[in-house]
């Protein structure tokens, strides 16, 4: 995409990222309890590791949709 091209997200990418924003901000407040563990991994940790993951694979995946559209 050239630098002059003027580039307007989809409603679904508002959404994929309104959804994504949610997942991290809002549990932290709900999962903060150290005594609970996930494999050895306090409850609030694994979260977000699992979430980090989840993330990188949703960004991935709406690239490779929007390569794929635009071709």
């Amino acid at each position: 995409m050239s630098s002059l091209e003027e580039y307007k997200p989809r409603n679904w990418e508002l959404v994929v990222c309104a959804v994504l924003f949610a997942l991290w901000t809002v549990p932290a407040v709900l999962l903060d309890k150290p005594d609970v563990r996930v494999l050895g991994v306090p409850v609030l940790w694994f979260y977000y590791i699992a979430l980090s993951v989840v993330t990188s694979l949703v960004i991935t995946l709406m690239y490779l949709v929007e390569e794929r559209w635009r071709l």
